[in-house]
């Protein structure tokens, strides 16, 4: 079997579930179609209609404007006091929505400034921090969630928040797409899973800890298991604090946040047919941690390609010199795994060591 590896390279820096009542109510909602029992209860609730022709268009992108009536017949806001005046010129009380746009403004959920742009499709970014805004769901910046487009930025936290609560599951290869534009029936799954969410805090089913920064499902007496590649990398992770603590060298703490890099950077590897330090997509490890905002001292990569067992891979890491100091650093102190497979079955093993 073929299988290489690099030698490590280091840098030190000082309601009702009926589907089928949806199909009654709309010709282009079937009972199997994605989001059909979410438009459901959205059309139940008079959050959402459908067009006179008896077709609901779940394809079509939803606007701003439609956004905000969406979400004020939720939430129902407080109604804004009468001398509460909007800044929005494109957003006048002549407009249809203006009542619904003006409350959620009063409360928060938009920003007062000169435009609104009603008629502008809604944007997935835009999505995540109305949504946050309107169900005044509680961010932290723990990051348990990552997103390769989303590094940082004005819509950061709203997104991981979101993702960490189930609202959203990002797109493929660990994207968040936040420019992408939300349709209708995007819109209505999105919105019933913050309605779910809402219900369950209500009823203290979920709970916010202030120590951990985090919401917990009380009712979730199971947590989800760890995928395979979770798994596989958590196992790379025992072996190397096994060999540490062996030499008497304290075990270096999994980190969630460098594991994320680690993940991306094997991902990276698998899908672009590459096996070096210096990726095309985040450049150096450094560069890697710069970008995801990962503060450290120190910071190393090992990685490694084809070795077919979390065994295996440790192994040939201890037996090559490069990979072996880093492993045995005593001045890491935290670590992160990432394991991939390509199209052929092909491994591709990130470890990312760091001091912070």
């Amino acid at each position: 079997m073929l299988k290489r590896f690099l030698a490590a390279i280091l840098l030190a820096f000082t309601v009702p579930s009926a589907a089928s009542a949806a199909t009654k109510s709309f010709t282009d909602v079937g009972p199997s179609f994605w989001a059909a029992e979410e438009i459901q209860e959205l059309t139940q609730l008079g959050a959402l209609k459908g067009y006179p022709e008896g077709r609901f268009y779940p394809n079509n992108l939803l606007t701003r404007a439609q956004s905000a009536k969406v979400l004020h017949e939720l939430t129902n806001p407080q109604q804004a006091p009468q001398g509460f005046r909007t800044q929005f010129t494109d957003a006048t009380p002549n407009h249809w929505a203006y009542g619904y746009i003006r409350d959620l403004t009063h409360s928060g959920v938009f920003r007062n400034a000169e435009s609104f742009r009603p008629e502008e499709n809604l944007s997935r970014a835009q999505m995540a921090k109305i949504i946050v805004e309107s169900f005044d769901i509680i961010t932290d910046d723990n990051d348990l969630s990552f997103f390769a487009d989303t590094p940082s930025g004005e819509f950061h936290t709203y997104i991981t928040t979101i993702a960490e609560l189930g609202i959203t599951t990002g797109r493929a290869n660990s994207r968040f797409e936040p420019n992408g534009k939300v349709s209708r029936a995007q819109f209505a799954v999105f919105a019933s899973r913050a309605l779910e969410f809402d219900r369950k805090r209500d009823a203290g089913e979920i709970v916010y800890d202030k120590e951990s920064e985090q919401y917990v499902d009380l009712t979730d007496a199971s947590p989800n298991p760890p995928s395979p590649q979770e798994e596989i990398s958590q196992q790379t992770i025992d072996l190397v604090n096994a060999e540490r603590e062996a030499r008497g060298i304290a075990p270096l703490t999994a980190d969630p946040a460098l594991s994320m890099m680690a993940q991306l950077k094997s991902e990276d590897m698998a899908e672009n047919n590459y096996f070096e330090h210096e990726s095309p997509t985040y450049g150096q490890v450094w560069d890697m941690a710069a970008m995801f905002d990962y503060p450290f001292t120190r910071i190393g990569e090992n990685i490694a390609w084809n070795q077919q067992s979390a065994k295996e891979v440790v192994t040939d890491w201890m037996n090559s010199q490069g990979h072996r100091e880093n492993i045995l650093d005593p001045r890491y102190t935290h670590i992160g795994a990432g394991f991939a497979k390509n199209a052929e079955g092909e491994t591709y093993w990130t470890h990312h060591f760091s001091r912070k």
